[in-house]
């Protein structure tokens, strides 16, 4: 199950609205951006290594409804992240991993928003080790049709 971000976590949040002429009546483009608040992390106890995966998704933009919204692309990477070494040194082997596993934005029926989500990845292998990721900074570029213009 994916966790949601609360927006009010978002920091830098940014928007801009433009009138386009674009395909299929096509006529606003919003692009969105910020850093969002997450929580992901895991400590290597074993010796071995770990993975711990999680989907992140947050609301973004104005709300849509179905013939209004065209379509949405989204990207998505880390800003903040750590490598700690706890209770004494990390065995020879330590080390440890993160990525943003994938990114996807499209149109949310129940909110009637674009949903951003975004799967992070996070990996530590070695004793007494522990990594986090704390942020992933954000961008979600949504296309429209909006009548009355």
């Amino acid at each position: 199950m994916a966790v949601k971000i609360d927006p009010s976590s978002v920091e830098n949040l940014q928007s801009l609205e433009a009138v386009v002429s674009g395909p299929d009546g096509a006529n606003r483009l919003f692009t969105i951006t910020g850093i969002a608040e997450t929580v992901i992390g895991l400590v290597g106890t074993d010796g071995s290594q770990h993975t711990q995966k999680e989907t992140f998704t947050l609301l973004v933009g104005p709300p849509l409804t179905q013939p209004q919204f065209r379509k949405a692309i989204a990207m998505a990477s880390l800003t903040d992240f750590t490598w700690a070494a706890i209770s004494g040194a990390p065995n020879q082997e330590a080390g440890s991993s993160w990525s943003v596993a994938a990114t996807d934005a499209d149109w949310d029926d129940e909110s009637q928003q674009v949903e951003l989500r975004v799967d992070v990845s996070v990996s530590v292998i070695g004793l007494n080790t522990a990594a986090h990721v704390t942020r992933i900074g954000f961008q979600v570029t949504i296309l429209a049709a909006i009548a009355g213009i």
